[in-house]
């Protein structure tokens, strides 16, 4: 199973930001779910997938897309194995 943080530039919301995302994929099933955060898209890097330097608050936005990768790949780890990204919750 891999884990990706993508931006969402289909999900613009009024005040021009676009939410992040985790997409976990296993088997070419995949699942996303949202980080509750949202980043401008001058601010985001879609070649390296992560805030870019100017970016205001890169440094929160970057510890939260880490914690909650790794929030995540411990209730992967607790299920067993790869496990199927429709049981991620």
């Amino acid at each position: 199973m891999t884990i990706n943080v993508v931006c969402r530039k289909d999900a613009i919301n009024r005040n021009h930001l676009a939410p992040l995302a985790l997409v976990f994929t296993h088997d070419r099933c995949r699942k996303f779910v949202g980080l509750g955060i949202s980043v401008a898209l001058e601010h985001w890097d879609f070649e390296k997938q992560q805030p870019t330097t100017d970016c205001p608050d890169r440094a929160e936005i970057q510890f939260q897309i880490t914690s909650k990768i790794r929030e995540y790949e411990k209730k992967i780890k607790k299920v067993g194995g790869a496990g199927n990204p429709r049981y991620v919750r």
